[in-house]
């Protein structure tokens, strides 16, 4: 339990907004890190940095359906992906906007997902845990074949991708198509922030649905 407060918070201040102790101590991880050795990582040696954060507070739990704001900031001039990791498990970039676009961002600036006149984004109707997770670059991305939804695409294919298991190795799976890097650390940084939906769950839902199925 305590580690899971830990990472809800990550990279977010109060009102789910980022602290300027929050921004100096941004959870910072490259593709090849796990949570279990963070503690061995030194992220203060990392220059390029991301913060990340929702529109509630970390105790906040959204309601099935609820609207959902997503922000992040780097430090420097960089290259961003920005995906979510809903409580079904499905994953949906949110930026860049286009598969077309290399993902660049201005550091220092606040970048606010869905952008203004783009379909609100909303939290799942079932209940558990999502993920919002960014990667960082100093080099542009190519997403030009990447087998996932954009938010703010409307194209004539629909990829519906959704990730099973752990929700750490899932992201790593998830970086590792975006990226095309095995070995990401000296080329990439991570943050996410995770929220609850309906309750606080102990395990998000598609890890559960591995072994079991849910009777609605």
């Amino acid at each position: 339990m305590e580690r899971r407060n830990t990472r809800r918070q990550a990279g977010r201040g109060r009102a789910g907004r980022p602290s300027l102790m929050a921004l100096a101590l941004l959870l910072v991880l490259p593709l090849v890190v796990r949570a279990q050795d963070a503690a061995e990582f030194d992220y203060a040696a990392q220059p390029l940095r991301v913060g990340v954060w929702l529109d509630r507070a970390a105790d906040e739990v959204y309601r099935k359906g609820d609207p959902l704001t997503v922000g992040f900031e780097t430090n420097e001039d960089a290259y961003a992906v920005a995906y979510r990791i809903d409580t079904e498990g499905r994953v949906t970039v949110l930026w860049p906007r286009s598969r077309m676009d290399d993902g660049f961002v201005f550091g220092g600036h606040e970048y606010v997902l869905p952008v203004t006149g783009a379909p609100q984004l909303r939290v799942a109707t079932s209940e558990g845990e999502g993920f919002v997770q960014v990667i960082v670059s100093r080099y542009p991305f190519d997403l030009r074949a990447l087998e996932l939804d954009f938010h703010h695409e409307r194209g004539s294919t629909y990829y519906d991708y959704r990730v099973v298991g752990d929700p750490f190795l899932a992201m790593n799976e998830v970086n590792f198509a975006v990226t095309g890097l095995e070995d990401a650390g000296e080329y990439v940084v991570t943050n996410y922030a995770s929220y609850y939906v309906h309750r606080e769950v102990e395990h998000p839902r598609y890890l559960c649905n591995q072994c079991h199925f849910e009777e609605d």
